[in-house]
């Protein structure tokens, strides 16, 4: 399973050893940022950003320093940034309330520095080597209709690329949809 930016790793996964994998999810995953379309519902930041991260790669560059300066100084204004909607804000204020480790896991994605991070967005934005067409194995899709981040658009191409695919929707759901699935995640992924 992996969530967010860890939906094109699944993605991978499922596609380089088939038989390993026999079902998989992908929770409101990031999907190939170069298909027509799959950018459209998301934030304007965020539509900028990924549509010229590969074509300038000094942006990625700017793009990790500002949100590690972002979430280290100015935590308030890196959650309104990365969580715009109302759903979201109000599921990672639950989140961290609970310790369910969204806080910690933003600070820890730069603890090393921003290379990494910056690394992955040169990852996320090249071509894959892979069709997702030739995916075998069952793959879950669980989306927030709501999702500025990474929006229902890329849960739907997924969904049209992936033959043995199931994709649920929650019609409410931002980014942190997550959490309204966890139950039916497990369940789906372990049964």
């Amino acid at each position: 399973m992996g969530v967010s930016g860890g939906g094109p790793y699944v993605a991978a996964c499922t596609y380089k050893i088939p038989t390993r994998v026999i079902k998989a999810g992908i929770v409101v995953g990031l999907a190939p940022v170069n298909v027509k379309g799959n950018l459209e519902g998301m934030a304007l930041q965020g539509r900028l950003g990924w549509a010229n991260y590969h074509r300038f790669p000094v942006l990625r560059t700017l793009g990790t320093l500002g949100a590690a300066i972002q979430f280290k100084y100015f935590p308030a204004l890196g959650q309104l940034i990365t969580f715009p909607t109302k759903q979201d804000r109000l599921a990672f204020n639950e989140a961290v309330k609970n310790k369910a480790g969204e806080e910690s896991g933003v600070k820890e994605a730069f603890r090393q520095g921003i290379k990494g991070p910056s690394e992955e967005l040169r990852v996320y934005t090249d071509e894959w080597g892979f069709k997702l067409k030739d995916i075998k194995a069952k793959v879950y899709l669980w989306y927030g209709a709501k999702d500025k981040c990474a929006p229902l658009n890329m849960g739907k191409y997924y969904k049209s690329q992936i033959q043995n695919s199931k994709l649920f929707i929650d019609k409410d759901g931002g980014h942190l949809a997550r959490y309204n699935f966890e139950e039916k995640i497990l369940k789906a992924l372990t049964n």
